[in-house]
């Protein structure tokens, strides 16, 4: 990266690639978190966004930006996205209900449920892959006052 006189860092010959609506004036939305396929097949390559108030994921193709499936199932605000490294046809999310839910991109739907407390009382707030697939990794807020938490499976 270039330094201006300023001291500050630039991005030099950065350019928009591409720009969409992805939302309709009747349902306006706007864009919690984003998601980016990393390691997918050429002829399935996915975003997905957690959107505001609805508590859904929506899952787009990179290029035609139309809609591939919508990822309905969390009570809570969406607090985490991220497809997974060994198979980017999954993709988790984290919630703020008190779950993390693994979903199929190719069926839709979700197909498992992570919770320490069945009762939601421990929200979680970011959730991560480490860069070999290996490790799912969660935290969340303080609570009780007490402590936050990390848990990683």
């Amino acid at each position: 990266m270039a330094e201006s006189s300023e001291g500050k860092e630039e991005l030099p010959n950065l350019k928009l690639a591409r720009a969409a609506a992805l939302s309709l004036q009747t349902n306006p939305f706007y864009i919690l978190l984003f998601a980016d396929q990393v390691k997918c097949r050429k002829d399935n390559n996915l975003f997905a966004i957690a959107v505001s108030d609805q508590n859904l994921i929506k899952v787009y193709g990179k290029e035609s930006f139309c809609s591939h499936c919508v990822l309905e199932g969390h009570k809570g605000m969406i607090t985490g996205l991220a497809f997974a490294v060994l198979d980017s046809n999954f993709l988790w999310s984290s919630s703020l209900d008190g779950t993390l839910k693994c979903w199929s991109t190719v069926q839709g739907n979700e197909v498992v449920v992570l919770e320490i407390c069945g009762d939601g009382s421990e929200p979680f707030t970011a959730l991560d892959i480490s860069f070999d697939g290996i490790f799912l990794s969660a935290g969340t807020h303080q609570i009780n006052e007490q402590d936050a938490f990390l848990y990683t499976w």
